[in-house]
Order: C-alpha cells, then structure tokens, then sequence
C-alpha cells in the first residue's frame, strides 16, 4: 500500500525487516513476494544499486515455486521494478530476462488464482511487448485489458491500462486525453501517487500540444 501510495522509501525500509525475517526461514513464497515488493519500492525511491541486487537475490528463487498465491504480487512487482530501473537509466539485460520470467509466472498464477492479476498480466505484457519493440502486440493489449478490468470491476487495472495506450497516442489525439481523464479521476480515488503523477504528465503534454 504504500508503494502504491509513492511512499516508496518508508516501504523499503519497513520491508528491509521483513527480509531479514524471512533469511532466517519461513515460507519461500512470502519471501518472493516481499523481496519483488522491496525491489519495486527500492527503484522508486531512487535506490538503484539496491533495487537491483535484490532482483538479483530474488531471481534463482523463482524457479523453485510452483502455483502461488502468497508470491504472485511479487512477480507483478519484480516486472515493475525492472522497468523502473530502466526508466532511470540502470538498464540490465540479465534484468529484463527476469522481468519476463517474473511476467510468466504471474500469468500462470494469475490463469489459476486471481482476476486481478489476468488483467494485470495483460497490461504488463503490453508494457514488456513495448519495450521490446512489438508494438503492434502492445496496442492489442490495452483494450483488451480495459474490457476485462471493467468486467471484473478492478478499477486500478483499468486505468493503468488507459495510461499505457495513452502514453502510445499522438500527442494531440483526442482519445489520448480521454483516457488520461479517466485514468487521473481512478488514480486520485485510490491515492495511487506514482501513477497519477505519470498521467497528469502526460496530460500537460497533450495540452501543450493543442
């Protein structure tokens, strides 16, 4: 919660506890999911170096879980991290290779337990298609992932997903304000700082273009 709420550098550290509770023992797939949590408040909060030894230290766990619960908001927080990382310039393509071993397991996860993740996964597979320059394969993401947000009724995957494909938009493009719109309302409700920082960035962009 409060990454989400961009209190990232609090987050890290409330979480440093956690981690060294869980090297002395205790179940792998908390472990996972608190060591993908810390990476995504550690790259927010600037911490690059930090943020990607823990990649690092979480990446060889990976393999030895199977369908997870417990682990899976730590795959969706590992791919985030990884794409903050590269956003501040820490590019790594041993850590994009685990963004997209993160991305499988929470869409294997997400296909068996959660409606939140389904949607989630779409969006980032969309944002890693990107990255990787697939573009075509991003566009058909997000109103896929739209859809199926809006159906499930989880507003937060919904609006990530109309920033995403506003961020592809032409800057003076008249569907591209619409989704900020929508997206910028459904951020401020859920206090979503980081992500609402984004859109309305990207809204002063498109006014300017006007």
């Amino acid at each position: 919660v409060a990454v989400l709420r961009g209190e990232s550098e609090a987050a890290a550290t409330h979480l440093a506890d956690a981690v060294r509770l869980h090297e002395r023992g205790g179940n792998l797939a908390e472990r996972v999911c608190t060591l993908g949590i810390r990476a995504l408040a550690l790259a927010r909060a600037g911490d690059v170096d930090a943020a990607a030894e823990t990649l690092r230290t979480v990446s060889p766990l990976l393999d030895q879980l199977g369908i997870s619960n417990l682990a899976i908001e730590g795959f969706s927080c590992m791919v985030e991290a990884v794409m903050a990382l590269e956003d501040a310039g820490h590019g790594d393509p041993s850590l994009r290779v685990l963004a997209r071993k993160a991305w499988r397991l929470l869409a294997k996860n997400a296909n068996t337990l959660s409606r939140v993740h389904k949607t989630r996964s779409l969006v980032l597979d969309g944002v890693l298609a990107r990255r990787e320059g697939h573009i075509a394969r991003a566009s058909k993401r997000w109103p896929r992932a739209i859809a199926r947000a809006e159906r499930d009724h989880v507003p937060y995957e919904s609006a990530r997903a109309r920033l995403e494909w506003a961020s592809e938009l032409p800057g003076n493009a008249a569907m591209r304000a619409e989704h900020l719109d929508l997206a910028i309302a459904t951020f401020k409700l859920l206090g979503t700082s980081h992500e609402l920082a984004r859109a309305e960035h990207l809204l002063r962009q498109h006014d300017d273009h006007r």
